[in-house]
């Protein structure tokens, strides 16, 4: 026998077996003698053991053909013993018959029936003496498994004092074997549950024999530690608990575990704020709860003004911080009742829930805002933030999810366009707005695909001579129902989406293939002056993308410059001078444009590897009526000389403007006296007139 298995075999199963086969050893023996008088004496086959089926009338033999357990039904040796008790019992009949018959038996066959019930008897000795053996090897590895196992086992009086202990409940709890004998449990009492918890326990102990649930407990050490416990009652034959056996796991990593996941999932890794998931979760239930008791819900969505400006200049640690603090202090602001969630990045919201009107909802708004505007302290230095919050209301504003954070969200897009730092309620015009927007936004999307960009062209004039020494490349949109649609208003949006990129690769490729055109053409070779945006000039790749352009278009480097803003170039100046001497590697020009607009500094403009200044259209409008525009250009083109630096005023308009620039030595201009932006086709045209003699630019043309 195999004591493993004999573990499926339940005590009573065990002890019965063994009882019949001890049973079967004294009445077999007892049988085989009445079968001796039966021979001798001459008797019929009457009794019931040796008759017909006297395999199954046999008391042995009814009982092992009731008793069915698939454990013992591998063993070879009790199915065996099944075989040869039949054979047995139909060898006596046998010769019972044949005595009958014959009034003598056979030696052979009477040999033959003592042989079988000599290795019946055996074979039930043998499975007797297993099992007794098997039955104390179950009870050392019974305790050796008391001893080894993982979860710590205490066993206890009806009384409840502590009886027996395992390793495990020393590894757990601290306490060693000798220390806890005799005593209560109690000992291991957190004070987490009280009174009322463990008369539970003990009622479902005393009504059903087992309680199972988490228990917080205490460590010898006094450390807290959760558990699941499983006690059960052991009874006698008059169902009187003899002991109760409690088994135990420490559960204490597997719940921070699984706290730490859901923390993961519902809450922000950096703020420990609600994140989206369960922001959803609370604006649901607290719309519900509105609607129930007919109350507001007031909704605000937060976004820090110009963080991005942080993270570019101190480092995205320095972000991290100042968005840790900011949502402390919104939280400060608040009831304990309302929800601060962080949807990500600089983006945070509010749910004032149980609203009476929105004047409390105006009042938390204006009490955030103030609290953002007082200094953070970053690496040692002070540091000043604004907020721009929308406000929008249940149910007024939207009766879902989705439609109240949609007008929160417009809303806040109002208050940064009504100059940031301010709160602003949604309203339906303002929506209608935003609908435009993303109606531009989805139209500026397919526009490159369906070649509704174009490239119209501005012409660059030396003063000096009049000729015509180098193109600006314009960009313009054909939208198919609206018409043209101004730079101004498409090109900020395409900054804003990310569209830039894709367009102003399209740009550079565009205008350094028709500047090749133009020189196929037999037309001198002009300096193609094409705008680089912010998001380009970071872009990952930009000097590989412009040299595979010029590579493909066959553009000689030279004839193409790349205008930046001033506003551009400044913003994290060192990591702009890395950028731009790359680009310059390359042996393209670079200008400065919309100069004396910005905020330049003297000390990084002397680092820009730049060629040309364009003085902003702004001061060149009132050279000849304003005294401020006038000094400043002049000392543009005072400081451009010093520098041995080109200048080119832009939106030059009238021959006042043009003869003051040529009196105080600007090198070049642009502007509508010469030309307004025009496609490629009017440009070859007027080039082409030009260079023949037919046609002067500095000879104002009509607007």
């Amino acid at each position: 026998m195999n004591a493993l298995l004999l573990q499926d075999l339940t005590g009573d199963e065990v002890q019965e077996v063994v009882s019949q086969l001890e049973r079967a050893l004294d009445n077999h023996t007892a049988w085989l003698c009445r079968l001796n008088e039966a021979l001798i004496c001459n008797l019929p086959p009457a009794a019931e053991d040796l008759c017909e089926d006297a395999h199954h009338n046999c008391a042995f033999g009814q009982w092992y053909h009731n008793f069915h357990h698939s454990l013992l039904d591998q063993f070879k040796e009790f199915a065996m013993i099944g075989e040869i008790h039949r054979q047995v019992h139909a060898a006596a009949r046998e010769i019972l018959l044949k005595s009958a018959q014959n009034g003598k038996v056979e030696r052979e066959d009477y040999d033959y029936l003592l042989d079988q019930v000599k290795l019946m008897r055996q074979l039930i000795h043998d499975l007797g003496v297993g099992f007794t053996r098997d039955l104390g090897i179950m009870s050392k590895l019974a305790d050796k498994i008391f001893e080894y196992a993982s979860e710590g086992v205490l066993i206890t009086s009806p009384q409840g004092n502590i009886l027996n202990v395992n390793n495990a409940f020393t590894t757990v709890t601290g306490y060693s074997r000798e220390e806890v004998l005799g005593k209560s449990p109690g000992l291991l009492n957190s004070g987490r549950q009280d009174a009322t918890f463990y008369r539970a326990m003990w009622q479902a102990l005393l009504e059903t024999g087992r309680w199972q649930g988490e228990i917080w407990n205490r460590r010898k050490n006094g450390e807290i530690y959760l558990e699941w416990l499983s006690i059960t009652a052991v009874k006698d034959d008059e169902n009187r608990p003899t002991h109760y056996v409690a088994i135990f796991s420490d559960i204490t990593t597997v719940k921070e575990n699984e706290q730490r996941i859901h923390n993961l999932a519902y809450f922000d890794a950096l703020t420990e704020l609600p994140n989206r998931v369960l922001f959803q979760d609370r604006l649901q239930q607290a719309m519900a709860r509105a609607e129930r008791d007919h109350k507001l819900v007031a909704l605000m969505l937060l976004d820090l003004d110009r963080f991005k400006l942080i993270n570019d200049t101190l480092g995205h640690t320095a972000g991290d911080v100042l968005l840790m603090d900011a949502a402390g202090r919104i939280g400060e602001c608040v009831r304990e009742s309302d929800t601060v969630a962080r949807l990500g990045g600089d983006e945070f919201t509010v749910i004032l829930p149980d609203m009476d009107n929105a004047i409390s909802a105006s009042q938390v708004a204006q009490k955030i805002i103030d609290t953002l505007a007082m200094p953070f302290t970053l690496e040692g230095r002070q540091v000043f933030i604004t907020a721009s919050i929308g406000i929008s209301l249940y149910p007024s504003n939207g009766e879902s999810v989705e439609t109240l954070t949609k007008a929160a969200d417009i809303a806040m897009y109002h208050a940064k366009e009504q100059g940031r730092n301010n709160y602003q309620f949604f309203r339906h015009s303002a929506s209608d707005e935003t609908s435009a927007l993303f109606a531009l936004e989805h139209g500026l999307r397919q526009a490159l695909e369906r070649n509704e960009l174009s490239l119209h062209y501005q012409p660059q004039v030396e003063i000096e001579t009049g000729a015509i020494i180098g193109m600006e490349a314009l960009l313009r949109w054909q939208h198919p129902e609206k018409g043209n649609i101004p730079p101004a208003e498409f090109i900020p949006l395409a900054e804003e989406t990310g569209l830039i990129v894709a367009i102003g690769e399209w740009v550079l490729r565009t205008a350094c293939l028709q500047n090749m055109k133009w020189q196929d053409a037999g037309l001198p070779p002009l300096r193609m002056a094409v705008n680089l945006s912010a998001r380009q000039l970071r872009q990952k790749g930009l000097v590989d993308k412009i040299a595979e352009i010029l590579a493909e278009t066959g553009l000689e480097p030279r004839w193409l410059e790349l205008e930046l803003t001033e506003s551009v170039l400044m913003h994290n100046a060192e990591e702009t001078i890395r950028h731009l001497e790359s680009l310059k590697s390359l042996g393209i020009g670079l200008s400065i444009d919309d100069f004396g607009t910005g905020y330049s500094s003297l000390s990084y403009l002397k680092r820009f590897p730049v060629d040309t200044i364009k003085i902003d259209k702004s001061f060149i409008d009132g050279v000849c009526s304003d005294a401020d525009d006038a000094a400043i250009s002049l000392a543009i083109i005072a400081l451009a000389s010093s520098m041995k630096l080109k200048v080119i005023a832009e939106g030059v308009e009238t021959a006042d403007q043009l003869s003051f620039l040529r009196e105080h030595q600007c090198c070049d201009a642009q502007g509508f006296l010469f030309s307004r932006p025009v496609p490629a086709d009017a440009i070859t045209q007027m080039l082409q007139k030009v260079y023949s003699g037919k046609q002067m630019l500095l000879k104002p043309s009509k607007p």
